[in-house]
């Protein structure tokens, strides 16, 4: 296999890793789009609540119990999905993962055919480059060259992988922390003295920041690749008619507030029978 045939199949690997085909949910292009609506969603919810009518004293009416699992679910859900796009894993074998952190490895290992004349070979020719000036002039930042040097075997320099990786996982690194010590796993108190995960303090900027890292470092990738900036937040303009339906109606009617109040007195009513397992489920005798 020579170059350019290894070139293509690392590519499909590549592109297979950002947007699937297949629509895999775990590509990379579907975990940022998932993300950033959950966001967006989350700041129409959280706009609403301050919208929201006051009581007479001045507090406003939005249940408790509503707003504070949502708050909660919010929260968790994005800092544990920046957590994943940022793993470390590599793409393939037993243990492969879809994470940026593990393409720009991927790619840094094979920037050698990362060459102009692989890259932005013309599709449906044999060794015509494509004429597309805004594409060179982007393969000449990267491949820190001059227009007038240009040449097919013009390479990528693999700073620019280290560099996007110190970029992700700079800005990702608190919230990768609190997740390793308070999501994805219960650290014990000296592991998080080690870590000094407790002066930890996860904002909406920390998200902010994070999600915005991850659109650019990908973008490059792909403006690199194929040219393109992907828009990973569909537009309001599609679920336009349906977007706030019903966000102006009351979650549930005051007469049916028994089957909420017996839905919770089953759910305790079943915990408290959670006593210590029957001692005999043990089969210690076999």
């Amino acid at each position: 296999m020579n170059n350019s045939e290894l070139f293509q199949e690392l590519l499909t690997k590549w592109l297979k890793c950002i947007v699937s085909n297949t629509d895999d949910q775990n590509s990379i292009s579907n975990q940022i789009s998932s993300m950033l609506w959950n966001e967006a969603s989350y700041n129409i919810v959280r706009q609403a609540y301050f919208l929201a009518p006051k009581d007479n004293d001045g507090g406003i009416q939005i249940n408790d119990l509503v707003f504070n699992l949502l708050d909660t679910s919010y929260a968790q859900s994005q800092l544990m999905s920046i957590r994943r796009i940022v793993d470390t894993y590599f793409i393939e074998g037993e243990k492969g993962v879809y994470s940026l952190t593990s393409l720009l490895d991927d790619m840094k290992i094979n920037c050698f055919l990362l060459t102009r004349g692989n890259v932005l070979k013309k599709n449906g020719t044999k060794d015509g480059l494509t004429k597309s000036e805004y594409r060179h002039k982007y393969f000449d930042n990267l491949a820190i060259k001059q227009p007038k040097s240009r040449c097919s075997d013009d390479a990528i320099n693999p700073k620019v992988f280290d560099r996007l990786k110190e970029k992700l996982i700079g800005t990702c690194t608190d919230v990768t922390i609190y997740v390793n010590q308070y999501l994805a796993h219960a650290a014990t108190i000296e592991s998080r003295e080690k870590k000094q995960s407790e002066k930890i303090r996860i904002t909406m900027e920390h998200i902010h920041l994070a999600h915005k890292m991850i659109c650019q470092v990908t973008n490059v990738i792909t403006c690199l690749l194929e040219g393109i900036n992907f828009h990973f937040l569909p537009s309001a303009a599609i679920f336009k008619e349906h977007l706030f339906e019903y966000i102006d109606r009351p979650l549930v009617n005051k007469k049916d507030f028994p089957t909420l109040e017996k839905a919770w007195s089953d759910y305790e009513t079943e915990t408290r029978n959670w006593g210590s397992l029957p001692l005999e489920e043990l089969h210690l005798d076999d």
